[in-house]
């Protein structure tokens, strides 16, 4: 197992570079650029200090040139700095990667807590009148955009009845609270960004849950099981529901780039200081070493998602591990 693991490694570092190349060579190649995008608005702005601000930002150089002195800096885990500010990528990094992983972390928690018991009990049930209400409730989160479901509970609940915040992470008087009621602030304004965050992935999961569930339940060793005289119970979760958490694996391993990469939508709609805030703000400005740096840790953690997803099937199904030990571990 250890010796597949660090090829399975290995394998992904021309991935990973490959990842790197293509997506350094579209952001230079963009209509526009730094200067640009700092210079427009400004009249001020003669083509000499337009030149210089391209050698500064070295620019003016191959773009192959720019991509080996770039990745001489990332194997230094030196990710530069901000064109539009001059702080270091990492930092900027550090201070908006909290927030997302505070949203997507808990978000990612309420998706399977309540999209994998509810998909269980649909296919338990399959047919029953509430059944069908679930099934029908779920296509209908599936059919809404979740900006439409974010602004509109931020009408109702927020700006029409003033149950909830708004916007932002923090009370004005937030300074001012004690410890507890510091995190019990926070926990209140995360409450609609995380529940709009985990609607919809809900309901995708319920949905795939349900239908390999359902097909499980169908197996001949599954019925060879009830044949044997056991319970419900123990057929459903000692036998069934192992292999049926595949596809749950697979977006399991999916999710874990959206975990740290934010989200672009309900950040800007509920004004939080995220990942994907910073990612938008960065393409906006044209800001490469930002946008590269964010793009990189993407990269890292879908080949480190992909990996875990196959750890999790050699967990779940007893024949992809007999394979693997046929195989002779390769």
């Amino acid at each position: 197992m250890r010796s597949w693991i660090v090829r399975r490694v290995l394998s992904t570092l021309p991935l990973f570079i490959g990842i790197t190349l293509v997506s350094f060579a579209v952001i230079r190649l963009a209509p526009g650029g730094p200067v640009d995008a700092q210079s427009e608005m400004n009249p001020k702005m003669t083509a000499e200090a337009r030149k210089k601000m391209t050698e500064l930002y070295g620019l003016d150089r191959p773009l192959a040139v720019q991509y080996a002195d770039w990745a001489l800096r990332v194997a230094r885990l030196d990710l530069g700095r901000s064109f539009t500010d001059g702080r270091p990528v990492t930092d900027k990094i550090a201070q908006a990667l909290p927030v997302t992983l505070t949203v997507n972390g808990l978000s990612l928690a309420l998706v399977f807590a309540v999209g994998v018991p509810l998909g269980i009990w649909g296919a338990v049930h399959r047919g029953a009148p509430a059944d069908r209400w679930v099934t029908a409730l779920t296509l209908g989160v599936l059919s809404v955009p979740a900006y439409w479901v974010a602004l509109l509970l931020l009408s109702g609940l927020g700006v029409g009845l003033r149950a909830l915040p708004v916007t932002g992470l923090m009370s004005i008087d937030h300074e001012q609270m004690s410890p507890a009621g510091r995190i019990a602030d926070i926990a209140w304004h995360l409450i609609l960004p995380v529940f709009v965050s985990a609607l919809a992935g809900a309901a995708v999961i319920a949905r795939f849950m349900r239908a390999s569930v359902s097909d499980v339940l169908a197996k001949g060793y599954v019925r060879a099981a009830r044949a044997r005289g056991l319970s419900e119970h123990a057929v459903l979760y000692r036998h069934a529901l192992r292999n049926a958490l595949l596809p749950v694996i697979t977006l399991l391993g999916l999710s874990l780039p959206g975990l740290l990469g934010g989200s672009v939508l309900f950040e800007t709609v509920f004004a939080l200081p995220g990942m994907g805030r910073l990612f938008y703000d960065a393409v906006t400005a044209r800001d490469y070493p930002v946008v590269m740096g964010i793009l990189v840790l993407g990269a890292l953690l879908t080949l480190i998602g992909n990996l875990l997803a196959d750890l999790g099937y050699l967990w779940a199904d007893p024949r992809i591990r007999t394979a693997h030990r046929e195989r002779g571990g390769s």
